[in-house]
């Protein structure tokens, strides 16, 4: 196995508003404070095999990016083990590191150099990632003038040219995807993460698109309030999910 999670436990402090400024003091004072805690995450067993993409998905909340980021180790887990065999790398969407006045080509240089990438391998990735957003025409345009799905095109290939350079065994991705509504450059880039796959590397996915999860992913878990709720194949963990919000709709949640 890749990746083994046992047993994983995160808990997060409540934070007190400006105004309670009294509340905070006391918590000062408080000997435990366990039972005011929020439960992110809550008894999670995932195992995951060499060259497995995985599909996570869930409503806002449901603990999708605090799963990614207490594996990366971002954030420490209260309780379990985690066991990683290689090299882990995680990556979000990037939209806050994008500069809005800064040009297309100052916003490669910049993500790639924040993403670990040496001035030569910057040099060498500049073409291709402008190749793949199809941005040969706007590498001096400014990145506020650009549409949504634009900017997210941009930011996926300065991503993936990223992890490929990284040679990373396990990549946490966090919806990456988000804005891409073309639907030719979405193609390519499951192309692109499809050939990441097939070099051995494992790939746990956070995304709201449904079907990223439907096309990329070998396997889906399904999570709510902290918790993964299902696990299996993706066409059947979508089925799941809808359910899920059709209930929670009807129910006015």
């Amino acid at each position: 196995m890749q990746l083994i999670l046992e047993n994983i436990n995160k808990d997060f402090q409540p934070q007190f508003s400006r105004q309670s400024a009294l509340a905070a003091l006391l918590k000062l004072f408080k000997t435990n404070t366990n039972g005011s805690n929020i439960r992110a995450l809550a008894d999670i067993n995932l195992s995951v095999r060499s060259g497995e993409i995985i599909g996570i998905i869930g409503q806002n909340g449901a603990g999708k990016t605090t799963l990614l980021k207490t594996i990366a180790g971002i954030y420490h887990h209260d309780s379990g083990s985690i066991k990683i065999r290689g090299k882990c790398l995680y990556i979000s969407g990037l939209g806050n590191g994008l500069k809005p006045r800064l040009s297309v080509a100052e916003n490669i240089n910049l993500l790639c150099c924040l993403l670990g990438l040496s001035k030569t391998q910057i040099k060498e990735q500049f073409a291709p990632i402008v190749y793949f957003a199809e941005l040969q025409n706007q590498i001096d345009t400014k990145v506020y003038t650009l549409s949504q799905g634009t900017i997210a095109r941009l930011l996926f290939s300065i991503m993936i040219s990223c992890v490929e350079q990284a040679n990373s065994d396990i990549l946490l991705v966090d919806e990456v995807f988000g804005g891409t509504t073309d639907m030719s450059f979405t193609q390519k880039a499951e192309s692109r993460m499809l050939a990441l796959i097939k070099s051995g590397c494992s790939i746990l996915l956070a995304t709201h698109s449904l079907h990223i999860v439907q096309h990329i992913c070998s396997r889906a878990i399904l999570m709510e309030k902290g918790r993964i709720i299902k696990d299996g194949l993706p066409d059947n963990i979508l089925t799941n999910y809808e359910q899920l919000v059709d209930v929670k709709n009807k129910c006015g949640l």
